[in-house]
């Protein structure tokens, strides 16, 4: 008899281990489990997933490969918004995600790739390096889609793009008052002695 089966590849893997986490939740996806939904031994899986953290890391990379490209919008704010909100809604088709997102250390191309789409969106909006710094901190977990918990609570998509657009309007003021020519008073609001 012939094995008609699809070759194993580390994406085929990768694949069934985050059905099987959408399905039953990331607790179960072990190799045992996974070689199971395959449909081969365990061992088999370790020449495409060196354990459970590489495959752990690789099911985050995957499910980030799956944002939708960034479109460019008419400003910087409405482009960034709409990237973070794809990938929270991409996010939201796998519950298990953003937890484990939370525990990865080691970002894969997938992920590296976007995070550098995000960095250009600040850096084309003109951001200083600081700002931009400032950015990705004040946007935390929402650059990679993690809106779960808002203030406390379970939010909803209203919610989170309240909360986004917030900052990034504040952003967007520090960007156009960094921007502005002095106007002859410090930070502090002293006037300047020339």
């Amino acid at each position: 008899m012939i094995d008609r089966r699809p070759p194993l590849t580390r994406a085929r893997v990768l694949d069934a281990a985050i059905a099987l986490a959408d399905r039953d939740g990331v607790d179960a996806v072990s190799m045992r489990r996974l070689g199971q939904e395959l449909g081969v031994e365990a061992m088999s899986l370790y020449t495409h997933v060196h354990g459970k953290d590489d495959l752990l890391d690789g099911m985050v990379d995957a499910v980030v490969a799956r944002f939708p490209v960034v479109r460019r919008e008419a400003s910087w704010t409405a482009t960034l918004r709409g990237a973070l909100l794809a990938a929270g809604a991409e996010m939201a088709r796998h519950p298990w995600a953003p937890g484990v997102v939370r525990t990865r250390t080691s970002p894969g191309p997938a992920t590296t790739a976007y995070l550098d789409a995000i960095s250009r969106i600040l850096a084309d909006a003109g951001l200083s390096a600081a700002l931009a710094d400032r950015a990705r901190h004040a946007l935390g977990g929402r650059v990679l889609g993690l809106t779960d918990i808002l203030f406390g609570r379970q939010s909803d998509e209203a919610d989170a793009a309240f909360a986004l657009d917030l900052v990034l309007d504040g952003l967007d003021r520090e960007r156009a008052r960094q921007a502005a020519p002095p106007t002859g008073r410090t930070r502090e609001g002293d006037w300047k002695m020339w």
